[in-house]
């Protein structure tokens, strides 16, 4: 038995050799992903995820009713909604239309449910990323739950931002096409163009 397990020992340093020590980075890697309990911190990402997405749709149809017409709202949520999930259609429609006759509260608890359940995906990003790297566990609840409401809030600029940015470079292509030159057969393809003073 003892000269069995030599031969598997050699065989696999050889293959080990052979490949670069691929299989051995991926027994280590499995090994410290279960002893770090990476499936149970990767469920518990996924579940807040998951839990804020209910809350993000209420904040985009609450304040995207107040820049749209309501029923023009209500028609682009039926549509996504028939388009990719037919069977809760009608349910949806009672409940975007309760939501549009409420929507400047619904908008506020929306808001506030959205920041608190997202910050709890950052939390337990923070704990995940802390017990992989051996860090001490913090004792303070609050601790975890600000530093994830700070990158929620820090995400949310940086969409913001990257939105105007985006906005700005369109509203300029239509304003001065001149400073914009479209290559020939890649429309989209924009490159600034330095014109003298």
């Amino acid at each position: 038995m003892k000269s069995v397990l030599l031969w598997v020992d050699r065989v696999y340093l050889g293959v080990d050799r052979r490949l670069r020590g691929w299989p051995t980075l991926l027994i280590r890697t499995g090994l410290a992903f279960d002893q770090d309990d990476g499936a149970l911190m990767s469920r518990s990402i996924a579940y807040y995820a998951l839990f804020s997405i209910f809350p993000l749709l209420l904040v985009l149809v609450s304040f995207s009713s107040f820049a749209l017409d309501s029923a023009e709202v209500q028609q682009l949520v039926q549509d996504f909604v028939e388009g990719n999930l037919p069977v809760v259609a009608d349910l949806v429609q009672g409940n975007v239309e309760q939501i549009l006759a409420a929507r400047s509260t619904v908008g506020i608890i929306a808001l506030v449910s959205l920041l608190w359940s997202a910050s709890g995906v950052f939390s337990a990003l923070y704990r995940a990323v802390n017990r992989a790297w051996g860090n001490p566990k913090s004792e303070l609840f609050w601790a975890e739950k600000i530093f994830g409401l700070v990158v929620v809030l820090l995400v949310g600029l940086l969409l913001v931002a990257a939105t105007l940015y985006s906005t700005i470079v369109s509203v300029l292509q239509n304003w001065i096409p001149s400073f914009f030159v479209s290559t020939a057969g890649s429309p989209g393809d924009c490159r600034h163009v330095h014109h003298p003073l």
